[in-house]
């Protein structure tokens, strides 16, 4: 009871309004998601990320008043954050940085902005500069010469708050690479950027490259809403079954609303279908592409550590304009999908939770694109489902700080898929889950061990089997057996298919990172991966390599 009282309570008189998101790619998750598996901290959802500048110092402030469960490695990952989330815990900047306001005392280890200002609660902004440069080396078995690129790139970050509920960001970035050009595209921040993926005989064709990301949002006690773009998160584990980081950065909608143990999420995004270029005589090359979007939403009841239940739906539609049918987020949208004339893609989802013992938690989430009941069992290709189950558990965390998580997922033929193309599960071709093919299944342990405050290796190994289609020489489908997102059933392919049918594919993945901030807010990555695939007991390798330099003023 005092830690209930102390979670809700305690926050509400020490928080100030810095109303914002944190990246998703922050180390912060990492930690939260160590402190739940060991039940340090509660009401912390995990399936959805990213989470706000406020929720997450709510959380810190707990971790502090109980840092005597933490170990010492953890203690001082602590120390960091509650430096970096200084201004939402205490309405102080002592351990901030500016450049510009020449607040530059001990630039080592205080958090650094180009500029930051505050006047008291009504309003405050912050100014980064950002850099980031990547070199990439990649050898395979098929050729005996090694790529290599370089990917650099440069930005800004500027975000604050007005009138303490309300809050914006805007990032831009702007980019070039040398080299190997197939190797820089295969990263995923390029390969689906249309200025380097542009026709290389087109005449506005380069290696120059830009993104940006941005939103205004609102924060209130039981509420939030934002509209946005930037990378979003859904589901539990490594690989996320709904919504990962595989597809390009989604414009969405999005607002959430909490209350006790009830909480309920929506998100409208719009995404990008299969592109197609037309040729004009006086206009040349045109783009395009379908009208397409997702809808999502979620019902949460977190009754204890013992059961955390979800419940929810995903509607991906097209060709059409915004549907005002899925502007309303209270509907039951399967039954919506069929008043529409059945022109939508539906998908269901259960997921759970469990916290019971202290450094562990299992859970599992079930998506139904489709299902027959009566006929379970008979290999009927419109029985679409799958199952994504794991655990995490934190072994021997008074000796040293680490998070181990266990992950396996089992996708049927033709999920994700539809009969109608610009419904798939996809943006721009790409899966919007972690997951880039139906008709297949993955095992995944990933170890992230923590032998330092601001220091972290990660190791992990899946092997996967993926029942492939059958193409020709020149790319065309042969026979489908459900197991490429890009095809959906069509009229005269077989009603019966059994899992793992098609052309056998497997694939095993060795990899492992280390990530060093060497200065505050100045991070060293270097990562490497060893991929083996086994296609009709014909085996092919390759090993990628990343050396990785980030930093922030």
């Amino acid at each position: 009871m005092k830690k209930f009282l102390l979670f809700f309570f305690v926050p509400l008189l020490i928080c100030f309004s810095q109303v914002g998101y944190v990246p998703i790619d922050h180390k912060v998750y990492s930690y939260l998601d160590r402190m739940e598996t060991l039940g340090l901290i509660e009401n912390y959802n995990s399936f959805e990320n990213p989470k706000t500048r406020i929720e997450v110092s709510h959380f810190l402030e707990n971790l502090k008043q109980n840092r005597t469960e933490l170990n010492s490695i953890d203690n001082k990952v602590l120390e960091d954050l509650l430096y970096e989330f200084e201004f939402e815990l205490t309405g102080k900047m002592d351990n901030y940085t500016s450049v510009i306001t020449n607040n530059s005392t001990n630039f080592f280890e205080k958090e650094k902005y180009l500029y930051s200002y505050s006047d008291s609660s009504k309003a405050n902004f912050f100014v980064n500069l950002i850099g980031e440069s990547s070199f990439l080396v990649q050898k395979n078995d098929n050729n005996s010469d090694t790529k290599n690129s370089v990917i650099y790139q440069f930005g800004g970050i500027f975000r604050g708050t007005i009138a303490n509920n309300y809050g914006f960001s805007i990032k831009a970035t702007n980019g070039s690479y040398k080299g190997d050009r197939a190797l820089a595209l295969s990263q995923k921040g390029l390969r689906y950027n249309y200025k380097v993926n542009m026709n290389q005989n087109y005449a506005g064709a380069n290696t120059y490259f830009d993104e940006t990301e941005g939103y205004i949002a609102a924060e209130f006690t039981n509420a939030k809403i934002k509209i946005g773009r930037d990378r979003l998160l859904l589901g539990y584990g490594i690989d996320k079954c709904i919504l990962g980081d595989n597809p390009p950065l989604l414009d969405y909608f999005m607002f959430n609303i909490k209350y006790s143990i009830f909480s309920f999420s929506y998100i409208h995004s719009k995404l990008l279908s299969y592109p197609k270029l037309i040729g004009d005589s006086l206009a040349g090359e045109i783009n395009q592409l379908n009208e397409k979007f997702m809808v999502y939403h979620r019902f949460e009841l977190n009754l204890s550590k013992h059961a955390k239940i979800g419940f929810g739906e995903i509607i991906i539609y097209g060709n059409r304009g915004f549907d005002f049918s899925y502007l309303n987020p209270f509907n039951f949208y399967k039954s919506v999908e069929h008043i529409n004339q059945d022109r939508d893609n539906s998908m269901l989802f259960f997921d759970f939770s469990n916290n019971s013992f202290k450094g562990i938690k299992p859970y599992f989430t079930l998506l139904i694109d489709d299902i027959d009941f009566g006929k379970i069992g008979s290999s009927w290709y419109g029985n679409q489902v799958l199952l994504d189950a794991g655990v995490t558990f934190v072994p021997f965390y008074k000796e040293f700080s680490s998070l181990v998580t266990v992950q396996y997922t089992h996708i049927e033929p033709y999920f994700y898929t539809h009969r109608i193309q610009y419904n798939n599960f996809s943006s721009l071709g790409y899966s919007l889950s972690s997951f880039t093919q139906p008709n297949s299944e993955n095992f995944t342990i990933k170890c992230d061990y923590f032998p330092f405050n601001r220091t972290s290796v990660s190791f992990r190994y899946t092997y996967g089997k993926h029942g492939e289609n059958e193409y020709d020489s020149e790319g065309n489908l042969v026979k489908n057996y459900g197991g490429n997102i890009k095809y959906g059933h069509r009229v005269n392919d077989s009603e019966k298919i059994k899992f793992l049918d098609g052309v056998m594919e497997k694939r095993e993945l060795f990899a492992a990172s280390v990530n060093y901030e060497f200065i505050r807010n100045y991070f060293i990555d270097f990562s490497v991966n060893y991929v083996k695939l086994n296609v009709n007991n014909k085996n092919t390798s390759e090993v990628n390599s990343v050396f990785n330099l980030k930093l922030k003023i």
